[in-house]
């Protein structure tokens, strides 16, 4: 609900004021076999350090927000899509570079996340549009390999159907 009440009042905002705005939906790459490798209670202490590397890694005016499972949304305010791929990209490679106990066992060798992002207006006006959008981009990101950031394209619509969706991460 905070997520949902968050991303209303940033389309308000900027639809307003005429700006944009990204969402980033990110998922670490194949957290399943890490917990069942691990334990769940490994898994706990990976999914609290990953959120606060992303809060550290994340500028100060952008939200970070679990988002379910061992995915999270950051909303960007005031950043257009291109620009959302640095932080994007920062936020990939503090993952990529952390140090998790047993990620050495992974199919990468190391706990890795992968990011899809879209924006407002240009990907969506209505906050379901967005995420949306990005859960396609981020389907792509795992589709192709994991361990990268994918800008939102409409050919990925219709590449793929909506309700596809990967279920293990």
């Amino acid at each position: 609900r905070f997520l949902e009440s968050r991303l209303d009042e940033e389309r308000s905002r900027s639809q307003r004021q005429g700006q944009s705005f990204s969402v980033i939906l990110a998922d670490l790459d194949n957290f399943k076999i890490y917990n069942d490798i691990c334990g769940h209670l490994a898994g706990d202490k990976a999914l609290r350090k990953a959120a606060m590397l992303m809060r550290r890694t994340a500028r100060e005016m952008d939200l970070v927000a679990r988002y379910g499972g061992e995915e999270f949304c950051l909303i960007l305010p005031a950043t257009s899509k291109k620009e959302s791929l640095f932080v994007a990209e920062r936020l990939r490679r503090a993952i990529e570079a952390e140090v998790f106990p047993g990620e050495t066992n992974l199919p990468l060798g190391r706990l890795t996340i992968s990011l899809g992002i879209a924006a407002f207006p240009e990907d969506g006006d209505s906050i379901h549009d967005l995420l949306h959008a990005s859960d396609l981009a981020l389907y792509r990101a795992k589709a192709l390999g994991r361990n990268r950031t994918v800008l939102y394209e409409p050919l990925l619509a219709k590449k793929q159907p909506a309700q596809i969706r990967l279920i293990d991460g």
